[in-house]
């Protein structure tokens, strides 16, 4: 999902690379005008009813491409949640940046991670949490297309409370059985 609404805004999948991109000839050049304006892509993640799971990290690669004619530009996109009841206010894994240099179509991506295995808000998370990735750029005198593609959550899911104690009780029970042979 994109929001904002920037003039000259597009937001799709490409037909050629099927990557998500984000187009415009005015996105805003300042991370207060990205979070203001709200130009950001979006995704949820939502577990199971009963389930918790520890994210270990966010990985993707992001960047862009240039029309013909277009100067080279910096891409720069940073990371907020509504985890913990943060109303996408905090900064997540700092601020990620792209130079996408000019003359060409291609895509220039880089890949990029997120540690989020310090942050308790993304630990035991047991409720759907939104992602949103804010996004700006150098310059916005000219038509670009910025990119992320490869997005991937990772983590693991915390096991239920009844059978990690009844893991525990088998393990304790194995072990008095083995010392109650060596005697």
């Amino acid at each position: 999902m994109f929001s904002g609404a920037p003039s000259s805004t597009e937001a799709a999948a490409s037909s050629s690379t099927h990557m998500a991109y984000f187009r415009t000839s005015s996105l805003t050049s300042t991370a207060a005008g990205a979070a203001t304006n709200n130009d950001y892509f979006s995704f949820s993640f939502t577990p199971g009813v009963g389930q918790a799971y520890n994210l270990s990290s966010l990985t993707f690669d992001f960047g862009g491409s240039n029309t013909t004619g277009g100067a080279e530009f910096t891409t720069f996109a940073f990371l907020r949640t509504n985890a913990a009841g943060d109303n996408f206010t905090t900064d997540v894994g700092g601020l990620v940046s792209k130079v996408v240099i000019a003359g060409g179509n291609e895509n220039q991506l880089e890949s990029f991670s997120i540690d989020l295995t310090s942050l308790s808000e993304f630990q035991n998370l047991s409720t759907a949490t939104e992602f949103r990735f804010y996004l700006y750029s150098s310059v916005s005198n000219f038509s670009q297309i910025l990119r992320m593609d490869n997005l991937m959550l990772n983590g693991s899911l915390v096991p239920e409370p009844s059978r990690a104690l009844l893991m525990m009780l088998s393990v304790g029970g194995f072990s008095m059985l083995r010392r109650r042979d060596r005697v």
